[in-house]
């Protein structure tokens, strides 16, 4: 039992600079976001125009995706990971199920507008 308090203590400064904005697991699918996909939406704070994909995908270089802000993984059996580059190329990050950024501009400003490809699991 003191191992797991003391994990807790040395991961509370980690979840700490992560912020608020990216949550394991813990919040519901925001609005308009379909089971199974990855949610994107142009404003933050799961706003504005929403995207579900489902597939992977080597370019995402279309509406809504090319203006994303806020980004939600609302997959059934995977992480979903983003490219800021098509063809699964640049900057990526893993999302796993349930793991979001709400404002991209300000939590990870490299994806910010920047989601070009994704590839599950």
């Amino acid at each position: 039992m003191l191992k797991k308090r003391m994990l807790g203590l040395l991961l509370l400064p980690l979840l700490l600079v992560l912020g608020p904005g990216l949550i394991g697991g813990a919040s519901a699918a925001p609005t308009w976001c379909q089971s199974g996909a990855m949610c994107g939406y142009t404003g933050s704070d799961f706003t504005g125009s929403v995207g579900n994909v489902f597939e992977n995908n080597s370019s995402l270089l279309f509406s809504p995706w090319t203006s994303v802000d806020s980004v939600y993984n609302n997959g059934n059996y995977c992480s979903v990971t983003i490219y800021t580059g098509t063809g699964w190329s640049g900057s990526s990050v893993t999302l796993p199920i349930g793991w979001n950024y709400t404002d991209l501009a300000s939590q990870n400003s490299t994806f910010y507008q920047h989601i070009y490809s994704n590839y599950w699991c």
